[in-house]
């Protein structure tokens, strides 16, 4: 017997979510510029024009899934110190992955400029008051550690495999090193 047919989502909330999930999914495995608004609906369970009157464009739903996926970090790194803070970018969870590649694709398919709704919302004024907080070693601006930090973070969620495959590296390994390298940048020797 055939398994029952997952329920197509009602209401506005649930429609919203479920295409957000879908978005979410969809980005991580293709990249945004591969990602049709089609796409997104059939992954979700929903029409196209129930997607289109809940969020938009693909552009709305980057910006609210950029959005969506800040809160969650935020959420879970509240009570965390700089390197806590920047380790939970680093590290294995999925959500932070994924925010960062989609923040990374959308400054790379808008020429630079981010997404103003994105820029509203940042969380990097936090991580410099964390720096200017932390016991950096003499010399040491908290605003460029922080950036320098980041750059490696960024580099690292965008090229993993690439870095992975060509150097022959293991990801545990390699994320374990970079966690140190940050560890170093940001402490008094």
């Amino acid at each position: 017997m055939p398994a029952a047919p997952e329920p197509k989502p009602t209401g506005r909330d649930e429609i919203i979510s479920v295409s957000l999930d879908a978005a979410e999914r969809l980005y991580g495995r293709y990249g945004l510029a591969n990602v049709s608004l089609r796409a997104i609906a059939e992954e979700a369970g929903v029409t196209y024009s129930l997607l289109n009157r809940h969020l938009g464009t693909k552009e709305q739903i980057l910006e609210t899934l950029l959005i969506r996926s800040e809160q969650r970090w935020r959420d879970r790194v509240t009570d965390m110190d700089l390197a806590e803070t920047l380790g939970e970018l680093l590290g294995p969870d999925p959500d932070a992955g994924s925010y960062l590649r989609m923040l990374a694709n959308s400054l790379l398919t808008s020429h630079g400029t981010p997404p103003e709704g994105h820029l509203a919302h940042s969380e990097m004024h936090r991580l410099v008051s964390l720096a200017e907080n932390a016991e950096l070693p003499d010399g040491i601006d908290p605003t460029t550690a922080t950036a320098a930090a980041l750059a490696l973070i960024f580099g690292w969620r965008f090229f993993n495999p690439y870095i992975v495959a060509a150097l022959k590296l293991t990801d545990a390994t390699a994320t374990e090193e970079l966690h140190t390298a940050i560890h170093r940048l940001l402490t008094v020797p």
